[in-house]
């Protein structure tokens, strides 16, 4: 069952948005995506649905990704029009093909970047990272980073000040640079404004301009905050994304939203 809860700029307390609760539809959805208007998610089959603001997606896609502002779609490989389609000014994108994956915004404004073939493809082409192997990446203000299967990261752009030894699992560039380490260990290089970052063993990290959020190997998230304790939901998760204080993530194929 999806759930909306009331949108975050509507809040003035946790206690008001725990209160309003609206069911919408029963579905298994795969993934997950909200901006400062929308929140969105992609079915199991392709379609998108928005329980908060317009929707603008009315194909088949594989995957969402969301800047503050711009959300955009990756476009099924069986489908006519270009790869990439975005909620605002979508460009024509024809340098990418629909072999893409992995798409990733940048933390405002338009910016993406995507994993082909042959390494990364980016909205700014000076950002291109001609490496193939690649297997995720993450997108920041001033450039991208992503990594093989082995955790080594390679980047363009302005590069984050990360130690060359690193070994990743996951890592994130929007509004600093925190790392998931190989050994499950989260470590932030350049985001002093943060706390220091739980202990655990961690696979999966998100951040939004006042969160972070990480997944345990077991699925349980933990959310850490620049000058506050930070009360995270209960329960498992397979997707998660940040807007400020809110988050919106799945738990077994239902999107859930609440305030952080």
């Amino acid at each position: 069952m999806l759930v909306r809860l009331t949108p975050p700029w509507w809040c003035l307390a946790a206690l008001a948005c725990a209160d309003t609760e609206e069911a919408l539809v029963s579905d298994v959805f795969v993934d997950v995506a909200i901006t400062s208007s929308q929140e969105c998610g992609l079915r199991e089959t392709g379609e998108v649905d928005c329980w908060h603001g317009e929707r603008h997606f009315f194909d088949t896609y594989t995957e969402l990704a969301a800047s503050e502002t711009v959300m955009c779609a990756l476009r099924a490989p069986d489908t006519r029009g270009v790869p990439l389609q975005c909620s605002t000014a979508p460009g024509a994108h024809t340098w990418l093909s629909h072999s893409a994956h992995r798409l990733e915004m940048g933390p405002l404004g338009h910016s993406w970047c995507a994993l082909e073939a042959d390494g990364v493809v980016c909205s700014d082409g000076s950002w291109a990272l001609g490496h193939p192997g690649l297997v995720d990446l993450t997108v920041g203000a001033d450039g991208v980073c992503a990594w093989d299967d082995e955790g080594v990261v390679h980047c363009s752009g302005e590069p984050p000040p990360l130690p060359e030894h690193v070994r990743v699992r996951d890592m994130t560039l929007r509004f600093g640079a925190c790392v998931v380490r190989r050994d499950g260990v989260l470590q932030c290089f350049d985001d002093t404004r943060q706390h220091t970052p739980p202990l655990g063993d961690f696979d999966r990290i998100w951040s939004s301009r006042r969160r972070h959020c990480a997944r345990t190997t077991e699925g349980q998230l933990r959310c850490w905050a620049t000058a506050w304790d930070v009360e995270t939901p209960a329960g498992t998760w397979s997707e998660l994304s940040l807007f400020r204080d809110w988050g919106c993530g799945l738990q077994s194929g239902s999107p859930h939203c609440w305030l952080l």
